[in-house]
């Protein structure tokens, strides 16, 4: 009997030492004390056992560093200056007068002067569209004819007048603007002895029934402002067709405003 109850114990207490292993927890280290007693009786002997069994736990923390990522973004804005005519007080366009040089080639090279208006609108900063006119003063022009072997000369003075629209294209933003320009019309040629005022009203009356042809005008020129007030000075090929192309130099020079 005593080696029976000396087994149950033993296995009693291996029993709790496995489950309080077990059972322990990582917080810390923990103490469990288990006392088991097993009565033995033999006759008049009663045996107790105390098994006291001291349970460390191996933890092992496991620490968790937190990864922090900071990304910095640096946003560099490119501002690019740019001119803005919405707030200007010259945004609608131009107006200007000039002296305008036109050598008619088929005339011998002859060499003409009067004066000339333009209005120019905007389209956007670049980008205008134009339209011109300018009249030719009288210039006498000799002519010869022979009639029954005589030959008499006349005199006649030859004016013209001169109609151009279309765009111009600026280069720059600044006090000083190159541009170019297209342009197409008409040109008239009027041959009388008139005043220069009924020599232009003539001219003028003359477009739809007279001496007219088509013109082509390609142009350059530059201008400078100071404010709203600028000088323009352009040159081009007044080209007017009459059986063919007929080129002629074309110089204009004069004040301009903005508005």
């Amino acid at each position: 009997m005593k080696k029976l109850a000396f087994l149950l114990v033993l296995t009693l207490a291996f029993s709790t030492a496995v489950l309080a292993q077990d059972t322990t927890q990582s917080s810390g280290t923990q103490s469990t004390t288990t006392t088991q007693t097993a009565p033995t009786t033999t006759g008049e002997q009663t045996q107790q056992t105390t098994t006291t069994t001291t349970t460390t736990p191996s933890t092992t923390p496991s620490a968790t560093a937190p990864s922090s990522s900071t990304t910095t973004q640096d946003t560099s804005a490119s501002t690019i200056p740019q001119r803005n005519d919405e707030g200007s007080p010259y945004r609608h366009g131009e107006i200007g007068v000039f002296a305008n040089y036109l050598r008619l080639a088929s005339a011998n090279d002859l060499n003409t002067i009067g004066v000339g208006a333009n209005l120019d609108f905007n389209v956007n900063r670049h980008v205008q569209f134009e339209a011109q006119m300018a009249y030719n003063f009288e210039r006498n022009v000799t002519s010869a004819s022979t009639t029954g072997g005589f030959t008499s000369f006349n005199r006649t003075g030859l004016r013209s007048l001169t109609g151009l629209f279309g765009p111009k294209f600026i280069s720059g933003t600044g006090a000083w603007r190159f541009f170019g320009t297209l342009q197409g019309g008409f040109i008239n040629f009027n041959a009388s002895n008139k005043g220069p005022i009924s020599g232009f009203v003539g001219s003028v009356n003359s477009v739809t029934e007279g001496d007219t042809h088509g013109v082509f005008y390609p142009g350059v020129g530059v201008e400078a402002f100071a404010g709203p007030i600028g000088l323009r000075v352009d040159v081009g090929d007044e080209m007017y067709f009459r059986d063919g192309a007929h080129n002629n130099l074309r110089v204009a020079a004069g004040p301009q405003f903005r508005f």
